[in-house]
């Protein structure tokens, strides 16, 4: 394996100055942990059905010529 720029942190140090025209940022601080409550085991909800259409009588709806059935 080749000795690449990570292997010699002393020779990058050199050719690498640090940039002056960076802004200096405040340090990250660590989120906070958060407060590990215990789970409360809730019934789920059932699921909300949505009311289906009123079925509409066959002679009402389609094709009503002779020959053509109005189911299909």
């Amino acid at each position: 394996m080749r000795a690449g720029p990570r292997s010699r942190p002393h020779l990058t140090r050199l050719r690498h100055p640090p940039n002056p025209t960076r802004r200096r940022t405040r340090p990250r601080r660590p989120l906070p942990t958060p407060v590990r409550r215990p789970q409360r085991h809730r019934q789920p909800r059932p699921l909300r059905k949505r009311p289906r259409p009123p079925r509409r009588h066959p002679s009402r709806s389609g094709s009503t010529r002779p020959g053509r059935s109005p189911w299909g």
